[in-house]
């Protein structure tokens, strides 16, 4: 987005607001689809899942133009709508998420949203505090994008990968994609994410699981580990609140193998099998296989 949209979305502020009141109201009790959650550890391929999805079923997705509006994230979805209609954004690329160089309509976490309700310092949320976001607005805040649309919303910002809880309470008829990887590989993927941003050994990257304090001394190997270790052990026991029926696993090797049966399978089971009318498929990277023995030998010794 160039910065004279962020421009525009900021300074007008007070006004886009007013707007947008107005605009809502007409759609005040107007019902819409179950949303659908990917989550996952960070590096585990949800990104380009979220990217294949949104460009081949006709969904609806929080795209770069909606980040740039993220103090009134509805009005920014509505103008996306004006814009783009149900046009594909053929975004296959990002750099650690980050899908900003595609352009205005390509999906996207909008971290900034997300994080005018929820904490940044902490981002595991059980059960027991729940109920001090209740009145936080992001449930309004989120259904007033839900309700302008008859496709199923799809949203990907990992960090609600620890917040299941709070998912749960707000939408329990909710669909949920996990996409998972082995766990070495994930490390692997980190580590390299880690190195390539320069983030110091004892610093936290991404997503912050319980307790993950704890880990910031440890050898960098080893905190990384836990990151996916632990965020496994919650989405698995916190996945346990929404019936199996509402929920999906899917491997990033095997979604690499057969993209279009997983893209069908997935339209199937949140309600959208429709594709939209003209988008560009995804073509399958050439990887390097990469020697993952200590990671695994790490893996073992911290969690035999």
């Amino acid at each position: 987005m160039t910065e004279l949209m962020h421009k525009i979305a900021k300074y007008g502020h007070p006004v886009w607001t007013a707007l947008e009141k107005r605009l809502a109201a007409a759609e005040t009790g107007q019902t819409f689809p179950p949303p659908v959650f990917i989550i996952g550890a960070p590096r585990s391929g949800s990104t380009i899942l979220y990217q294949a999805l949104t460009n081949y079923l006709k969904v609806a997705y929080a795209d770069n133009l909606c980040r740039a509006f993220y103090r009134d994230f509805s009005l920014g979805f509505r103008l996306s709508r004006l814009l783009y209609g149900d046009a594909a954004h053929n975004c296959y690329r990002s750099r650690f998420g980050d899908t900003r160089a595609c352009g205005g309509h390509a999906p996207c976490e909008c971290g900034p949203f997300w994080r005018r309700f929820l904490p940044d310092d902490h981002h595991y949320i059980p059960a027991r505090e729940v109920d001090r976001y209740l009145k936080s607005g992001l449930k309004e805040a989120m259904e007033a994008l839900f309700r302008q649309t008859p496709y199923p919303f799809i949203i990907k910002n990992l960090v609600l990968s620890m917040r299941l809880h709070l998912v749960h309470r707000f939408w329990p008829e909710a669909r949920l994609i996990w996409v998972r990887r082995e766990p070495e590989n994930i490390v692997h993927s980190i580590m390299k994410a880690r190195h390539s941003l320069r983030v110091p050994p004892h610093q936290w990257w991404s997503v912050k699981p319980a307790q993950y304090k704890q880990w910031l001394d440890r050898p960098e190997m080893e905190m990384v580990c836990h990151q996916v270790w632990a965020m496994e052990e919650h989405m698995e026991e916190d996945l346990r609140l929404f019936p199996e029926t509402r929920q999906k696993v899917v491997w990033y090797g095997d979604f690499l193998d057969n993209v279009e049966n997983t893209v069908d399978e997935l339209g199937s089971f949140i309600g959208q099998p429709e594709r939209r009318a003209a988008y560009r498929p995804f073509e399958k990277r050439k990887t390097t296989p990469t020697d993952t023995t200590a990671i695994q030998q790490t893996i073992r010794r911290l969690y035999p």
